[in-house]
């Protein structure tokens, strides 16, 4: 499946394929459930706040915030599924919603930098 969130721009997830089926399927199940893995007002607020409280940090770091922020917005069922109709295999409940946590992590920075909250070259590239 091809297209890109809104603010995506690609410079950290190329492919969003495992997000875009996730939502497919979470609208089959229950409208709440994609919405609850989109990008919020809140995230862009909280995602201001880190950018300060973590300046310095790898950009790592700032990844696993955000995904433990995130985490649970995504439902387990949906990411096993979502994560086979994408790639195919059979993965833990664990890899599948780490997956579709991170794609949804990186999307909010993505955005983020769209709209001038971060700068990647104000974060170190590894821990």
């Amino acid at each position: 499946m091809e297209g890109k969130p809104i603010l995506a721009d690609g410079s950290l997830v190329e492919d969003y394929s495992l997000l875009i089926n996730y939502w497919r399927l979470a609208m089959k199940r229950d409208r709440a459930f994609m919405e609850k893995a989109t990008i919020r007002a809140e995230d862009f607020r909280a995602l201001e706040r880190i950018v300060e409280l973590y300046r310095g940090e790898s950009i790592a770091t700032l990844v696993d915030f955000l995904k433990q922020m995130m985490m649970e917005r995504i439902d387990p069922g949906l990411a096993i599924d979502a994560y086979r109709e994408t790639f195919g295999i059979e993965v833990s409940v664990d890899k599948a919603v780490n997956a579709v946590t991170e794609v949804l992590a990186l999307w909010l920075l993505e955005a983020g930098r769209q709209l001038k909250i971060i700068s990647y070259k104000s974060w170190r590239n590894s821990n």
